[in-house]
């Protein structure tokens, strides 16, 4: 049982029973979780196009006890700017920022016969694709 302000903000009273918007329940599990985890959480609902790194970024400004709150913004920095999985995230700060690399682009679209792929990063200028976890790490958390 928590005490919460600001009921009409965080539930969905018209749905029935009421529920808590995502961008809060999002927030308040991966709070809760390890880092790896939680960028897990938090990608897999933005890659879905469940919310926004924005709504999120948002939400939790607003929150004043959420756990973790830096962590998480920094995470979702790096998710609205394409890093959806540990392993992007970890490529995007420990080698692409860490050594001065040119910023890439993320996720791009990508045709691969009748099958539509994305890549993970690509270099467009140096023509350099980077692939660090296949089709496979496009499905969710888990299979990362």
């Amino acid at each position: 049982m928590e005490r919460v302000t600001g009921y009409a903000d965080l539930v969905l009273a018209e749905r029935s029973p009421p529920v808590v918007r995502i961008e809060q329940a999002l927030l308040k599990v991966a709070a809760q979780l390890s880092p790896d985890a939680a960028v897990g959480v938090l990608s897999d609902a933005c890659q879905q196009r469940r919310t926004t790194p924005n709504r999120l970024v948002e939400v939790a400004r607003g929150m004043a006890r959420l756990r973790q709150r830096a962590f998480l913004v920094e995470v979702l920095d790096d998710v609205a700017s394409g890093a959806y999985s540990m392993l992007e995230r970890r490529y995007l700060r420990q080698v692409e920022r860490a050594h001065g690399l040119p910023r890439a682009e993320r996720q791009v679209p990508a045709s691969t016969g009748p099958r539509r792929a994305f890549r993970d990063v690509e270099y467009v200028a140096q023509h350099v694709v980077i692939e660090l976890d296949g089709r496979l790490g496009h499905e969710d958390a888990s299979n990362r």
